[in-house]
């Protein structure tokens, strides 16, 4: 529900910048936050939005701009964590080179009625935060 809200708040037109004005900063303060505790498409979707309104609404938010850069700054710094975190729970079992030690022959696939939802691995909806 949250992320179809966001890609309405995405959709809504800006520019001209007058009608957005009065709530241009606290929706960016909301987006930020998002930004820091949501799921990492809806916290892309987020950025996104956030730049657009900034590039339309530079008067109002001129003070903004600098926490916006930092949040960005910390998303990269922290991003060899969430990149070792994730590599480390999916090399697990799966084999590097196809002609390793362990085969998958008998493995049913994706979506067979052999596999069990277990096997298909996380819920699309618990999606990993960037921060």
């Amino acid at each position: 529900m949250r992320n179809c809200v966001l890609e309405i708040l995405h959709r809504l037109p800006v520019n001209p910048p007058e009608p957005f004005e009065p709530y241009a900063e606290e929706v960016v303060d909301l987006l930020m936050n998002l930004v820091k505790t949501d799921n990492e498409e809806n916290a892309a979707l987020c950025v996104k939005t956030i730049m657009d309104i900034m590039r339309h609404q530079t008067k109002v938010l001129q003070d903004k701009v600098q926490p916006f850069l930092t949040l960005i700054q910390e998303l990269f710094d922290q991003m060899e964590s969430v990149v070792r975190d994730q590599l480390d729970n999916t090399a697990g079992g799966i084999p590097s080179t196809p002609g390793s030690s362990q085969t998958y022959q008998n493995s049913p696939r994706p979506g067979s009625p052999v596999a069990s939802v277990s096997d298909l691995g996380a819920d699309p909806q618990q999606q990993t935060r960037l921060c």
